[in-house]
């Protein structure tokens, strides 16, 4: 499987990640969209309501429903466009940048909602920018240099901005401490303890990914460690009794994560297989 497969099934991941999770009810947004303290400005200022007006109106409530519904719409099309697009659709290409503009306000909304902590904005760099990654090989529109120069970075944003919450530079999220446990029957002392180690080596491999002579290495990590954080949301969390329901709710949130796994693979396959087939040829 070459590295152009590899970035296409990462942002089928992605689309169809976020397209079941808002078709589904299961996204934050309605939460944040709720929140006096960010939208009441907003609420006051724009829409000429009250604060309980708001709050209360049927009418407001049935445009999130429909705004989130858009949202699994949009993602749920991209996904089946994906699947079929060919290199020569220039225009349906386009939509790729509409996915990133989109994610970005997504995640900017979550950033508000998480206390403007920097790690929760830069953790989903790969998620942001995976449809320009697609798009960028689909079409081969900037210099081989540039992109994995982009590339690299948004890995390493990701992983360090996940090692904030790790190391504890921000509050560590008390779902990190329980998918330890869960996972491993340790105590939650050592379930600390573990994210420390962890959270310091996605930073110390985030800066080994731009090193010549260790990049391979870094990304060897990266491919693992991303795919077991993602994965780790189904083990942990999954109930046997109600393996339906929890497999609902936490597959999509799996499948939205997969590109923190198949974007270093996809990048080690653009550096190392392009090096093979060159050294062949």
């Amino acid at each position: 499987m070459n590295s152009f497969s590899i970035f296409k099934i990462a942002a089928l991941s992605l689309f169809l990640g976020r397209g079941w999770l808002y078709l589904s009810g299961g996204a934050p947004l309605r939460t944040l969209l709720w929140s006096e303290t960010f939208f009441q400005g907003f609420v006051t200022g724009v829409l000429g309501l009250n604060w309980h007006e708001y709050a209360t109106n049927p009418r407001v409530d049935a445009a999130i429903n429909y705004l989130i519904q858009s949202f699994g719409v949009f993602f749920i099309v991209l996904f089946v466009v994906t699947i079929f697009i060919k290199v020569q659709h220039q225009k349906l290409a386009k939509l790729y940048y509409l996915a990133t503009g989109l994610m970005f306000v997504i995640i900017l909304l979550r950033f508000a909602e998480k206390f403007f902590y920097i790690g929760m904005l830069i953790e989903h760099a790969i998620q942001i920018f995976t449809p320009l990654v697609f798009y960028f090989v689909l079409r081969g529109v900037i210099k081989p240099k540039t992109f994995i120069l982009f590339t690299k970075t948004i890995i390493a944003l990701t992983f360090v901005g996940h090692a904030l919450f790790a190391v504890g530079f921000h509050p560590v999220p008390g779902n990190f401490i329980d998918m330890i446990i869960s996972i491993l029957g340790v105590e939650e002392r050592i379930a600390v303890e573990l994210l420390l180690v962890a959270g310091s080596i996605d930073i110390v491999a985030s800066i080994l990914l731009f090193v010549k002579d260790t990049e391979r290495y870094a990304l060897f990590f990266m491919i693992f460690w991303g795919m077991a954080t993602a994965l780790a949301r189904v083990v942990a969390n999954f109930n046997v009794d109600l393996a339906l329901a929890s497999g609902l709710q936490w597959i999509p949130e799996t499948i939205t994560r997969f590109p923190h796994a198949l974007i270093p693979l996809g990048l080690y396959l653009y550096l190392y297989g392009r090096s093979k087939q060159e050294t062949s040829s």
